[in-house]
């Protein structure tokens, strides 16, 4: 999957030789074995930093939803003490649990600055979508800091996307993530668009896509075998079809939308390479945010006009991104792309034509 905004993590996780595994955990030696050992130790880390005696340990414990036997919570300090952590074991003289020095776990790979970042990250996944990869980022959080910083509710927002209103359909993400790494078909009831009734679909999900702050499911519909591309805000409801086959697919979609702007594949025909001249005033704006990765600057012009060449599929979005630039772009190549945007042209300058009164 790829996150956008979450491009700062991925840049911490780079500079400190941290790699997501494939269920969005990290691999840690010596870490609490399940989710529970590793609150119960978090907890104790929290409490230590302060006096307790055993009997209290074992009541908070308790009031955190941890009933647990004295026993346990020995192995846990002996967890911690194994980590390197300096606690007072009580005694005749002082009858209290405590760290003795301040507590640096050997395998916390994120400075405090780093723990910032990413729960600044957090917040910005949080607020853009529904997922479940924000409460992994949590779990990975947790471990990777490994205790050393309290994680806080009230960290202040500092960066601002265009458009943090969580998308329509992003709440089926959860489920058909799920499905696509499981191989398992969906029923989904789907309503194509505005003019037609919702239909039920079985479908075999491959790929999940973000575009413009949109979802889209890429599947293989089961009974004709034709690719769908699925806006998730047209979903109504999913629900798992365990009784028909999962089809699989040997396309790479990864590969595929290397040369594809926006989301839709044209199955019936190959990318092309496409050759633009952009105006002088919109020269820089168009080499600072390219069209697509593989946009190559073919000239410089004596005007100040640039020509670019590309290679993509010729889609909806393509084209409604070089109409978006209006007079400032002009299509060299190809032929059938610069008469078919012409005729665009055309019909919207005789849609809006001013009629004199």
């Amino acid at each position: 999957m790829q996150l956008p905004k979450s491009i700062l993590l991925v840049l911490i996780m780079q500079r400190k030789g941290l790699y997501l595994q494939s269920n969005c955990n990290l691999n840690f030696q010596n870490m609490p074995t399940t989710k529970k050992q590793f609150d119960r130790i978090n907890l104790l880390t929290s409490l230590l930093r302060q006096h307790h005696t055993k009997r209290e340990l074992i009541e908070i414990y308790k009031d955190n939803g941890f009933a647990i036997h004295p026993k346990t919570l020995n192995n846990d300090i002996s967890y911690l003490k194994d980590q390197g952590a300096e606690i007072h074991i009580p005694n005749r003289a002082d009858s209290f649990y405590y760290f003795t020095e301040q507590f640096v776990p050997e395998n916390s790979h994120f400075t405090e600055e780093d723990v910032e970042i990413l729960q600044q990250c957090i917040q910005i996944l949080s607020n853009s979508f529904g997922f479940h990869v924000v409460n992994d980022l949590k779990e990975i959080l947790l471990k990777s800091k490994f205790l050393k910083y309290e994680l806080t509710n009230n960290q202040k927002q500092i960066v601002s996307f265009e458009n943090q209103i969580i998308a329509s359909g992003s709440e089926f993400l959860d489920d058909i993530y799920v499905a696509i790494k499981n191989q398992e078909c969906l029923k989904i009831n789907f309503t194509p668009n505005s003019t037609q009734q919702a239909s039920d679909y079985i479908i075999s999900p491959y790929y999940l896509k973000e575009y413009r702050n949109r979802w889209y499911l890429l599947g293989l519909k089961n009974e004709n075998n034709f690719l769908m591309n699925i806006p998730l805000d047209r979903i109504n409801s999913i629900k798992p079809e365990y009784k028909l086959k999962y089809i699989k697919t040997d396309k790479d979609f990864e590969l595929l939308y290397e040369y594809v702007v926006g989301v839709t594949i044209p199955m019936e025909s190959d990318s092309q390479t496409i050759q633009l001249k952009i105006n002088k005033s919109s020269a820089n704006y168009v080499l600072s945010k390219p069209f697509i990765t593989n946009q190559e600057l073919i000239s410089v012009n004596e005007d100040g006009s640039i020509n670019i060449q590309f290679k993509a599929y010729i889609n909806y979005e393509l084209k409604q991104n070089i109409l978006g630039y209006g007079s400032a772009i002009e299509v060299l190549e190809p032929l059938h792309l610069r008469q078919e945007l012409f005729k665009i042209y055309s019909e919207a300058m005789n849609q809006n034509r001013v009629v004199n009164l």
